[in-house]
């Protein structure tokens, strides 16, 4: 199994109480991250939030718009 990516990010001084805070930011292994969309989507299911989508930016927002349509439809 391949290691996974990290990157090590400090906030910069403008993030008010977390300036100079380090973080680690790990990558998700694919498995964890569709069992975190799942949960996520099934969390949101029957809630009464919708995302206020402008058809024209939609288009142009390729995989993005794709998913504010999604969440739309889980929401509804």
């Amino acid at each position: 199994m391949a290691e996974r990516k990290k990157e090590t990010v400090t906030a910069p001084g403008w993030c008010g109480r977390d300036a100079g805070k380090v973080f680690v930011i790990t990558e998700m292994s694919a498995y964890h991250a569709d069992k975190w969309g799942w949960r996520m989507f099934l969390c949101l299911k029957g809630s009464t939030g919708y995302v206020s989508p402008d058809d024209d930016a939609i288009a142009r927002l390729g995989m993005v718009g794709v998913a504010i349509r999604t969440i739309n439809a889980f929401l509804a």
